[in-house]
C-alpha cells in the first residue's frame, strides 16, 4: 500500500476496532492518566514499538515526497489524540453535541472528517 492507503486503511481499522469495543478505550484511556497503573503495565513502553513504526512509517513518505513536511513524532501523537479522544468521551461529546456521537452515521461522519483533515494537513503544497 501507498502512503495514502495505508494512512486509509489503518484509520479505518482504528475506527472499527475503537466503536466495537469502548470499555477497552476508556480503560486504555484511565491508564494513560494514572500515574500508578492499577493493570500493572506500562502503557506507553508497551506501545513504544507501534509508535516507533508509525513515526518511521511518516518520516519515510515524507521523505519519498508522499506527504508534506511535519514533525512525525508530533504528527503522530496528533492522531493518537483526536482518536482517543473521541472514542473515550461518549458521554462528554453526547452532552456536547446533544445527539449520541456512536451512531453509525455520526462515526462515519468521523472518519470521513478525520481522512480529509489528515490529508489537507499532509498533502504536498505545489510549487
Amino acid at each position: 500500500a501507498d502512503g495514502w492507503e495505508l494512512v486509509d486503511a489503518v484509520l479505518l481499522t482504528s475506527f472499527e476496532f475503537m466503536k466495537q469495543n469502548p470499555r477497552v478505550i476508556r480503560i486504555v484511556r484511565r491508564e494513560a492518566l494514572t500515574e500508578n497503573s492499577e493493570l500493572g503495565i506500562d502503557l506507553g513502553a508497551a506501545l513504544r514499538p507501534f509508535f516507533d513504526r508509525a513515526v518511521a512509517f511518516f518520516r519515510r513518505e515524507m521523505d519519498r515526497g508522499v506527504f508534506r513536511e511535519h514533525d512525525e513524532e508530533n504528527l503522530v501523537i496528533t492522531g493518537y489524540g483526536a482518536l482517543l479522544t473521541y472514542f473515550s468521551d461518549h458521554r462528554m461529546l453526547t452532552g456536547l453535541l446533544g445527539t449520541d456521537p456512536y451512531t453509525d452515521d455520526a462515526v462515519d461522519a468521523r472518519l470521513q472528517h478525520m481522512k480529509s483533515f489528515i490529508r489537507s494537513a499532509l498533502e504536498p503544497q505545489p510549487e
